[in-house]
């Protein structure tokens, strides 16, 4: 017995051991890694949120430089127009027109204004997208309109080689508004 004892003896200490590591590693060490991946975790956490609000300062300093730029734009299209009402149903009737044609009016850019002997001729640059079909439709319907609209420059371009359905256009229109004060 005590030879079979001492032969036995390193592999029974081998398996106590072996036993013992495995439970000190998934008592101890797996916790412990567990709770630092949970730490790291939280802290990736908080630095997107870090992040977050720093884009969103950047994000507020865009909003208000478009917000100049579009206060910049109505101050330039009420200037030398004989009605803020009769400017605004333009506005009004160009956005409403791309809506029904299935165009997206991205922007309206008002040009220098040329004062006539009756009218005020006003040029608008339009940007837009959507298909070709619907920006034609667009420019007729807006040449169609009530107002004295004359379309004076129309350029169509596709916007990227996937998706050649989708077309960007220039559109430079020519309104004329009857002055009051004529």
């Amino acid at each position: 017995m005590n030879e079979l004892y001492i032969k036995y003896r390193w592999k029974g200490v081998g398996v106590l051991s072996v036993f013992l590591t495995t439970y000190i590693l998934f008592t101890v060490f797996v916790p412990q890694v567990n709770r630092l991946f949970d730490t790291y975790s939280s802290i990736q956490g908080q630095k997107e949120k870090i992040n977050t609000v720093a884009n969103w300062e950047s994000k507020l300093e865009s909003y208000n430089a478009k917000l100049k730029r579009l206060e910049k734009f109505s101050s330039k299209l009420f200037v030398s127009v004989s009605s803020n009402d009769e400017m605004s149903a333009i506005v009004e009737m160009v956005y409403s027109h791309g809506q029904d044609s299935g165009v997206d009016v991205q922007s309206m850019e008002p040009l220098e204004s040329v004062d006539r002997k009756v009218v005020t001729e006003i040029p608008v640059l339009i940007m837009a997208s959507g298909e070709f079909h619907a920006i034609i439709d667009f420019v007729n319907s807006l040449e169609q309109a009530n107002h004295l609209i004359q379309v004076s420059r129309l350029d169509i371009r596709s916007n990227s080689k996937e998706d050649r359905m989708k077309l960007s256009a220039k559109i430079q229109l020519n309104v004329m508004i009857i002055r009051k004060n004529s």
